[in-house]
């Protein structure tokens, strides 16, 4: 079974009882390549102490919140990214005050068109204090952002915006609907919800971005090819009961996207979350 978890910051602690003795970069690494290329990769660990060092390959899936999910990779997974990286190695002694450089390279398949993820795991491993049961895992994700490009074809810009609705969360309004990526190129996104009354009076303008892209002040939301993801913004104005319509609007990697209608009504009954969403707008 796949294990999907976040990894929100750069590094990752299991048990932190102390600094971590090692430090690597970078941590995003682009990389572009035609179909049956193959094309090196490098990055640097540098120790401040002596340690042992674990890599292993990661897929990334992108989650509703927009955050990044790591999985596990499987090499008898034919869509696994393991199939296309090679490590030199898959351990190292780290030296105290020296810099290692880690080596690898990245064959793209055939009909590999447009933008794929994948992980390099960097995880320093510690006995710790066995008295007190404590181990420290320390483990920073190398992101290989890999763009396989191809000159007799044009990247298809294709997206899909559903299921909006209005919600409340604790005391406030808020608009959520969901944005897919159908295209094989990771793009931003720019969504607004226009807001407006039974008598076509613009009620608000409404700003609509991932959780990812609220909790970092992003100006845009960054989605994946193939994801979907929720976004979501606060309504300022105090709504009267009644039938509204929310025209919303998405441009996406630079391109205007199909708009999306629909009415809604704003009552009593509309659904309450329960749960405090991060994000503020």
């Amino acid at each position: 079974m796949k294990t999907l978890w976040a990894f929100v910051t750069g590094l990752l602690v299991s048990l932190s009882v102390q600094a971590a003795d090692i430090a690597v970069s970078p941590l995003l690494i682009d990389l572009s390549a035609t179909a049956n290329e193959t094309v090196p990769f490098e990055f640097n660990i540098a120790g401040k102490d002596r340690a042992k060092v674990r890599l292993s390959v990661y897929d990334l899936a992108q989650m509703e919140t927009g955050h990044m999910g790591f999985i596990e990779a499987n090499a008898d997974d034919k869509l696994s990214k393991i199939n296309w990286i090679t490590l030199e190695k898959s351990t190292l002694e780290i030296r105290k005050d020296s810099n290692q450089t880690v080596r690898g390279e990245v064959k793209l398949p055939r009909k590999s068109n447009g933008n794929h993820l994948a992980a390099v795991m960097v995880e320093e491993v510690k006995e710790g204090d066995r008295k007190n049961g404590i181990n420290l895992n320390v483990r920073y994700a190398v992101i290989l952002n890999i763009n396989a490009t191809s000159k007799k074809s044009r990247p298809r810009i294709k997206t899909e915006f559903k299921a909006l609705e209005l919600v409340r969360v604790d005391d406030r309004l808020m608009v959520v609907g969901d944005f897919t990526n159908l295209s094989n190129k990771d793009g931003f996104l720019l969504s607004e919800v226009h807001i407006r009354d039974n008598n076509r009076k613009l009620v608000e303008k409404v700003r609509l971005m991932t959780e990812s892209a609220w909790q970092r002040q992003d100006p845009a939301s960054r989605v994946f090819p193939e994801s979907r993801v929720k976004v979501f913004g606060f309504v300022g104005s105090d709504l009267s009961e009644g039938t509204y319509e929310f025209k919303v609007r998405n441009r996406f990697s630079d391109r205007s996207q199909p708009t999306y209608k629909v009415q809604l009504d704003y009552n009593d009954s509309i659904r309450q979350i329960i749960r405090a969403t991060a994000a503020e707008s």
